[in-house]
């Protein structure tokens, strides 16, 4: 039979000082692992394919807009500015958003589960070559501006002005679907469609129209100018 005995007293030392050395370890690994998680790139990101003329951008903790470089990454919480007559192009994967002259468009959150972007001012070109179920989720890509929230739920393209307090707001579906809700509205309309929201930003009314317009917008196709009005520097 094997009898086990008590470890000596000159051995105790010992031990405590493994046990308490393997106690620091343990202890200093947590926040290394916290801070390795926190730093994960982000799983989902875009970058700003093209750049004609001024184009600006700050991140989610800059209160100051820098000027923009081609094939910066965008992430969730970077905006971007296009200044009169510039034009510039994001690309998320195999989709392309155009920003027109005088737009600002925001990144509000951008991952496998989401696109979510606002639209403070001026317009958009969102060219989506593949469905919303493979590009990003299920719900799709979403827009928001001051009358609303614009949906595209289909591969296809589209234009989106965010119109302000003397110009409508305007959802064009060139060909694809989309889904405007507002206060006390929600409207699907499909290829060849528009929705134009007009009033106030708490209370704006909605109407349905037909528009048959070529296969990229006016503002693509000039050399310059804006779609409504063009402001002559970038937002606050």
């Amino acid at each position: 039979m094997i009898v086990l005995s008590r470890p000596s007293q000159s051995c105790l030392p010992v031990l405590a000082a493994l046990l308490l050395a393997l106690g620091y370890v343990l202890f200093s690994a947590q926040p290394l692992r916290a801070q390795n998680a926190a730093s994960d790139p982000p799983a989902r990101v875009g970058r700003l394919a093209l750049i004609d003329g001024t184009v600006s951008y700050h991140t989610a903790d800059q209160g100051y807009w820098s000027a923009a470089r081609r094939n910066y990454p965008v992430t969730t919480g970077e905006a971007f500015w296009t200044e009169p007559a510039a034009h510039a192009a994001l690309d998320v994967g195999s989709d392309r958003i155009y920003l027109d002259s005088s737009t600002e468009l925001d990144v509000s959150a951008l991952d496998d589960r989401s696109a979510q972007f606002s639209l403070p001012q001026g317009a958009v070109f969102v060219a989506l070559r593949s469905s919303a179920q493979d590009s990003v989720s299920a719900g799709g890509y979403e827009i928001n501006i001051a009358r609303g929230v614009v949906t595209l739920a289909a591969a296809g393209r589209y234009e989106i002005i965010a119109g302000d307090t003397a110009h409508d707001s305007q959802v064009i579906v060139i060909d694809g679907s989309a889904r405007v809700r507002s206060s006390g509205t929600d409207i699907e309309i499909g290829a060849g469609e528009a929705v134009v929201l007009s009033g106030t930003e708490t209370r704006p009314s909605a109407s349905r129209r037909r528009h048959l317009m070529p296969s990229s917008p006016g503002w693509r196709r000039r050399s310059g100018g804006c779609r409504e009005t063009c402001p002559s520097s970038r937002p606050p």
